[in-house]
């Protein structure tokens, strides 16, 4: 009785709406308050109990052969036409006036998933496995006695090992890493990653018993997900509405892609087409920074060329660098612009503006808008060493700013991103992103009189500001453009 008792109170606080009705039902018949907590348990645990049976016994059907797909190439790394500086002595041009080809708009964040029902959990036990992700110390309730053997990746083994897992025992771990979610704030891929650290550490380092406790977490969790087996190998395969780049790879089922959860490359793989009640996709949207343990950077420091008092020392985050270093690149709806969207809504580490902003600040006090910008325009031209993703990376590599402000080389797109954040934040200003074929800049709406090359979007002027074109004004095109039509990218 002391142990249901326990169990009720945490249930109590977290009943679903369709106890509602069973509540009043009992008040209205005398019955006893902790009568209705035991009978709403069991009500519960008998509904998470069959679909976790149905779940599993589903999983004992023919798992069927499919072809692995290889993910859209990425984006080739924008190559500005023009890498000269800008020429003061040449005569200035006329403004012009950009016409907009497409105006690609920041998705509405969706809620995460969530289980289809609360996990109740025993109060009582308090064991607990430590382990360190991004620099960060997690624990879970976790104990010798839950570790178990799956002996094969074939139909009734893994069916046998997630009715293993359906026990009620396991509880305690499933609401822990939930609460790990909401705790540090993890995104959606951030809380799978978490969830197959944790398993690794409680089951061995990519042992098919870690990747199915991965699974059954992450299923539990409400997120949608496929299991799959290539030989004596079990995979976790999510689901996603983002499309994800080269080097990524899928397996299209009922129309859904679904991504393996590893490095391997499998041509083809036998998978589970097992569905769980409620399942969600993942969303790889990202907009704020998981809640990690800091780690300062060796300082860095950064002088404008042209304004030598913007002379920063700054430091940036290593934990959230490493943290950004395995984010999967993506778009949505087949749209390759909507990818700079995810990079330029995620704002800097608390690290990184703890020392950047306050100093900005300071630097611009008392500025005109023009003169503001301006000066944040020319750090970012000549403060920072382009170089092409190629060279350094040997492809394609889009930063977050914080990226930007860590690694000795960016290219373009790295400091539209970058310069446009900045504005946003330290002068206030709305700032869009600018694609020209093969180049991205970024546009600033001053609310002042500023003249200059500009694109206009439902009545108000956004004045072109190209942080590659080094050492050019605010409203300058890099030169050689082709400037009959621009995309322009919106930043919340």
């Amino acid at each position: 009785m002391k142990l249901f008792n326990a169990i009720s109170l945490t249930l109590a606080l977290a009943l679903p709406a369709s106890f509602i009705g069973m509540r009043a039902e009992a008040q209205s018949n005398k019955e006893s308050y902790e009568d209705f907590l035991k009978r709403a348990f069991e009500e519960y645990q008998s509904f998470r109990d069959k679909a976790n049976k149905e779940y599993a016994d589903f999983l004992e059907n023919p798992w069927q052969e499919f072809q692995e797909k290889e993910a859209p190439i990425k984006q080739k790394d924008p190559t500005p036409p023009e890498l000269v500086p800008y020429d003061e002595t040449e005569p200035e041009p006329e403004p012009q006036e950009t016409p907009i080809e497409e105006v690609i708009t920041p998705p509405t964040p969706q809620p995460q998933p969530k289980p289809v029902e609360p996990i109740p959990e025993n109060p009582l036990v308090e064991t607990y496995l430590t382990f360190e992700i991004w620099g960060t110390q997690m624990k879970v309730r976790w104990s010798d006695d839950l570790r178990y053997t799956l002996k094969g990746t074939d139909e009734s083994k893994v069916a046998n090992g997630w009715r293993t897992l359906s026990d009620s025992k396991y509880n305690n771990t499933i609401a822990d890493l939930l609460k790990l979610r909401d705790q540090y704030k993890l995104d959606d891929w951030a809380y799978l990653t978490v969830l197959k650290t944790f398993s690794d550490k409680a089951l061995g380092a990519d042992t098919n018993e870690s990747m199915l406790l991965t699974a059954f977490a992450y299923c539990s969790s409400g997120y949608q997900m496929r299991l799959g087996n290539n030989g004596n190998k079990l995979y976790l395969l999510y689901a996603s509405n983002h499309q994800l780049f080269a080097p990524a790879y899928y397996y299209t089922i009922n129309g859904v892609k679904y991504y393996p959860f590893s490095k391997d490359q499998v041509k083809s793989m036998n998978i589970s087409e097992s569905r769980y009640p409620g399942e969600k996709p993942m969303s790889l949207q990202l907009t704020a920074i998981p809640n990690i343990t800091p780690k300062a950077s060796s300082p860095r420091k950064l002088t404008a060329k042209r304004y030598p008092e913007m002379d920063f020392t700054l430091s940036t985050d290593e934990n959230v660098v490493s943290y950004f270093d395995n984010y999967p690149t993506s778009m949505l709806d087949g749209n390759q612009m909507t990818r700079w969207v995810m990079y330029a809504n995620t704002p800097l580490s608390s690290t990184s503006k703890s020392v950047l902003y306050p100093a900005l600040k300071e630097k611009l006090s008392g500025m005109s808008q023009y003169d503001a910008v301006s000066r944040i325009l020319n750090w970012v031209q000549t403060a920072f060493v382009y170089e092409f993703d190629d060279k350094v990376w040997g492809g394609d590599r889009a930063f977050f700013g914080e990226e930007t402000l860590h690694y000795p080389y960016c290219d373009c797109e790295d400091r539209a991103i970058l310069f446009s954040r900045l504005v946003k934040d330290i002068v206030g200003l709305d700032a869009v992103l600018v694609f020209y074929p093969g180049h991205l800049a970024s546009a600033v709406a001053f609310t002042e009189t500023v003249n200059g090359d500009c694109i206009v979007m439902n009545g108000r002027r956004f004045t072109i500001c190209d942080p590659t074109y080094v050492n050019a004004p605010v409203g300058r095109t890099m030169p050689s453009m082709d400037n009959s039509s621009a995309k322009v990218i919106l930043i919340n």
